[in-house]
């Protein structure tokens, strides 16, 4: 997880807030579960 964190950190970044608004989407469910 962490090549890819790192990886979408940097994308996330480039692309826009879409990226990060779906990273924590799916880190949202997971951290509450």
């Amino acid at each position: 997880m962490s090549a890819r964190e790192s990886g979408l950190k940097d994308t996330g970044i480039q692309i826009s807030e879409a990226t990060v608004s779906d990273f924590f989407a799916l880190l949202k469910p997971r951290v509450m579960a």
